[in-house]
């Protein structure tokens, strides 16, 4: 078959064949979100990539989370975050862990591979919303150099580079007042699918100084950890309002 279709992560154009038929899972399919996928990424480089997709799945606050929405069937031990075997045995006990397990405040110091997760995700879901010229803004570039690393098992430049990339803390429930939008309608919809994954927007923003002009941020809302956004580029993709890109992605 020719080769026809673009990886994003290592930037080589495949056959077909060399890439998932339904497509990559863009958030961790352990997290739920089994729909939000993308075709263009390789087998070769999904595969390399699932270090950090089972850092985020594996933080404390997403996998109590996990527990609380019964993702994959977590509370009865068939999701592979806890065993049945040491599933807790009664709601008392699942409350115990839950006080024992509370999410730390800054999980990206604690295990900097959640970054890159977050970081492959806002990576993939913009791309398919901005399509193949977004590819070029030197942010993007950055972002795929520091996966590209991950898929090479090459954890020293991948985290040396990771900091260049700013992750910001955001008050979600202002951010919803501000874009008139209801977070507690999304909230119902993951819990109701059994999701960890509330909701992705992608959004433009301005910066404190006019030479930095006008950006684009993609906002994560992602149950258990401490809903952020990351800068993804200049806006100049003619988006001017906030955008719902999960769940309807």
């Amino acid at each position: 078959m020719p080769n026809n279709r673009l990886c994003i992560i290592c930037d080589m154009r495949k056959s077909e064949s060399c890439f998932e038929r339904k497509g990559e899972h863009i958030v961790p399919r352990s997290l739920g979100s089994r729909k939000l996928r993308t075709p263009h990424v390789c087998r070769e480089c999904n595969g390399g990539l699932g270090t950090i997709d089972i850092a985020l799945k594996n933080a404390d606050g997403v996998m109590l989370a996990c527990y609380d929405r019964d993702v994959g069937g977590a509370r009865s031990g068939r999701s592979g975050n806890r065993s049945a075997k040491n599933s807790p045995k009664n709601d008392d006990e699942a409350i115990d862990i839950i006080k024992l397990s509370a999410p730390r405040p800054k999980p990206f110091e604690e295990n900097p591979d959640i970054k890159g997760a977050i970081l492959k995700i806002a990576y993939e879901a913009t791309h398919l919303r901005l399509g193949n010229d977004w590819l070029r803004d030197p942010i993007t570039v950055t972002i795929k150099n520091i996966l590209f690393a991950y898929v090479n098992k090459n954890k020293t430049i991948a985290r040396e580079h990771i900091n260049s990339i700013n992750i910001r803390d955001i008050n979600i429930d202002a951010f919803y007042y501000v874009i008139n939008k209801s977070r507690s309608e999304l909230i119902k919809r993951a819990i109701s699918s059994k999701s960890c994954l509330n909701a992705l927007w992608i959004i433009p923003f301005k910066t404190e100084t006019k030479t930095d002009g006008d950006r684009l941020a993609i906002v994560y809302d992602i149950e258990g950890i401490a809903p952020g956004y990351v800068e993804v580029g200049k806006s100049t993709w003619g988006i001017d309002e906030a955008e719902l890109l999960a769940p309807q992605l």
